[in-house]
């Protein structure tokens, strides 16, 4: 579900629902996205020249598993139009 954010900015927001029940509620943002090491000097200097565009979802709420799992986020793969996938295969 997509709609506007009454006012407070002109955000776009979404609600994504999954199947075994949990939920979030985000707003969408647009920054380069880049994937590097867990060092973040070496990931700045050796690895942000192929960083791309892209616009992706910033978390104002969340439920269910997305509360106690211990991964921080999630990086959707799929070969949809608007994927990470596509943004990097399109930036060559």
């Amino acid at each position: 579900r997509y709609g506007s954010d009454g006012g407070r900015g002109g955000r776009c927001t979404f609600v994504q629902r999954y199947t075994e029940g949990s939920s979030l509620t985000a707003y969408e943002v647009e920054d380069l996205v880049w994937f590097g090491t867990d060092d973040r000097s070496e990931s700045i200097s050796e690895h942000m020249e192929r960083a791309v565009p892209f616009h992706f979802g910033c978390e104002t709420s969340e439920t269910g598993l997305f509360r106690t799992q211990y991964a921080d986020g999630i990086v959707g793969l799929a070969m949809h139009p608007n994927s990470i996938v596509r943004a990097f295969a399109e930036a060559g």
